[in-house]
């Protein structure tokens, strides 16, 4: 099989960690497989120094052809050239809309949960005009993806049958992989003994959107110093210093410690020197670090909303991402109670069974291509 892989659109940590682990997957795959695949900088900066065989062919863009006035909308012709060159028997863009339709048949992933969410929280903080500029984007991301093909594959069930109702695409064929964690949390890392010291350390990975509700901060923090007779604590966010004061309190800041952005492949290490994973957000398709949490035997403290439920289960322990107080507690429950813990980590194990491994979320990927060359 001759496959187009479309990963030149993608900037977000999330979409670009599944890229690159897919990318590494399929190297390893010993099949014979010819693999054509579009990339920008954020997937080549994690795919590193890798070599990949001459079962590959890479082409390397700096804009998606949605960038007009970056001269991105040149890329579509590059990319039908590239077809024509090549004469994919099918084309999977990781994640769309793709603004490009390819004339093979065509599987797009999705990931906006902006668009198939509207009764997340997420829109009861925000201001009309932006709610009328999610509105104006899911328009046009929604047509562009109805044009540039009729297969669809999400990360969880829920949002497949979310989208499937909002395309209201009568041709469209629908398809769930669930995410998963990289094979990078399958190495080896030194035991820490997290015993001997006191600090309760919340690890947060994420980026500056307002979605992951990071200001929440802002009033957690201040209740959390008032309960320390209990637990010390503090904030890992992979952010930099220089963006999160933009929208925490100085008052806040020494309990958050800035890491910036990490490559996945230092993920494992982050997950090894901290306590629990901490995610406060309000809208997601799927996100990682769940698994990742639950590969790790870390405890998972998140927002008591579908998507968040759907994936972790009884695996973890969940808050109004709205309520600090609410927040508060649940915090200093798990950081006092060795047996939460322990409980939420059995949870996991078994939990991230569902998930199976990168590997394995490859040969799914490739599993429903091959069905829709041969479907065609």
């Amino acid at each position: 099989m001759k496959v187009l892989i479309n990963a030149s659109n993608l900037k977000g940590s999330g979409v670009v960690q599944v890229a690159s682990s897919f990318l590494l997957e399929l190297s390893n795959l010993n099949l014979n497989n010819e693999y054509i695949v579009l990339v920008g900088p954020k997937v080549i900066e994690a795919l590193g120094d890798f070599s990949f065989d001459d079962r590959f062919i890479f082409y390397a863009f700096n804009n998606k052809p949605i960038d007009i006035f970056k001269g991105g909308f040149l890329n579509i012709l590059k990319f039908r050239k590239i077809e024509q060159i090549h004469a994919p028997d099918v084309a999977f863009s990781l994640f769309g809309p793709s603004w490009w339709t390819p004339k093979c048949p065509h599987l797009q992933g999705y990931a906006y949960p902006h668009y198939v969410y509207p009764d997340s929280p997420f829109f009861d903080i925000i201001s009309n005009w932006e709610k009328i500029k999610i509105k104006v984007r899911q328009w046009i991301h929604f047509y562009f993806l109805k044009r540039n093909g009729n297969y669809f594959v999400s990360e969880t069930d829920d949002v497949s049958n979310r989208l499937k109702k909002f395309l209201k695409n009568k041709k469209g064929v629908y398809f769930t992989v669930p995410n998963t964690f990289n094979n990078f949390f399958n190495k080896d890392l030194p035991k820490i003994d997290l015993a001997e010291r006191k600090e309760f350390r919340l690890l947060c990975l994420c980026t500056m959107q307002k979605h992951k509700n990071l200001s929440i901060l802002n009033d957690l923090i201040p209740l959390l110093k008032e309960r320390e007779s209990n637990f010390e604590f503090k904030f890992y966010l992979t952010i930099e210093r220089s963006e999160i004061i933009t929208i925490l309190n100085k008052n806040v800041l020494d309990r958050v410690v800035c890491l910036g952005r990490v490559q996945p492949s230092f993920c494992p290490e982050l997950y090894n020197i901290t306590d629990a994973l901490f995610l406060p957000t309000l809208l997601e398709c799927f996100s990682a670090n769940y698994p990742e949490a639950m590969r790790m035997n870390k405890p998972i403290l998140t927002s008591k909303l579908s998507f968040a439920q759907n994936i972790c289960g009884e695996a973890a322990l969940y808050f109004d991402p709205l309520d600090a107080n609410d927040i508060a507690n649940k915090i200093e429950s798990i950081s006092i109670s060795p047996e939460i813990r322990k409980r939420l980590i059995l949870s996991g194990n078994e939990r991230v069974k569902y998930f199976g491994h990168a590997r394995s979320r490859a040969e799914k990927y490739l599993g429903i291509l091959d069905y829709i060359k041969q479907s065609e």
